[in-house]
C-alpha cells in the first residue's frame, strides 16, 4: 500500500467534507451532525425506518452522513453524504412536490430518489 497515496486521498476526501459541509445551515450544523440519526416525528413511521436503512447501510460503508439537514439557501434533505449525495425518502410526497424540492438544493450536489414502496435492498441507493 502506497501510504503517500493512502494520506493524500483521506485528506483529499476531507477537503470535500469540509466544503459540502459549507453548504448546511450553521445553526443546523450544530444541531445534526455527522453520523448521528436524527429522527422526525413530523414524517410516517414508513418514511423514518427506510431513512435509517438507508442511514445504516452508508455508515456500513463507512460513508459520514447527516439526516434532516436544512441548507443555507433552504431545503431540507432526508439523508446527506460527505460524498455530496442526498437521498429524499419518498412515501406520501408527490412527484410534484419532489421536483419543487429540488430547486431548494444546492446544485452542486446530486439527488437520489428512494421510495418506501420499494423492497429494501441497499442496491436502491445506486
Amino acid at each position: 500500500m502506497n501510504l503517500k497515496k493512502f494520506y493524500m486521498n483521506q485528506l483529499d476526501k476531507f477537503r470535500f467534507k469540509n466544503k459540502i459541509s459549507q453548504l448546511v445551515r450553521f445553526s443546523n450544523r450544530t444541531g445534526s451532525h455527522w453520523n448521528c440519526f436524527r429522527y422526525s416525528s413530523a414524517n410516517t413511521f414508513e418514511h423514518e425506518f427506510r431513512k435509517f436503512e438507508v442511514f445504516i447501510t452508508l455508515r456500513k460503508k463507512g460513508i459520514d452522513v447527516m439526516t434532516e439537514v436544512i441548507f443555507e439557501k433552504g431545503g431540507r434533505a432526508d439523508v446527506f453524504t460527505s460524498e455530496g449525495i442526498i437521498y429524499e425518502i419518498l412515501h406520501t410526497e408527490t412527484e410534484e412536490k419532489f421536483n419543487e424540492k429540488l430547486k431548494l438544493y444546492p446544485k452542486e450536489l446530486e439527488v437520489r430518489k428512494i421510495y418506501t414502496k420499494d423492497k429494501w435492498d441497499e442496491n436502491l441507493l445506486y
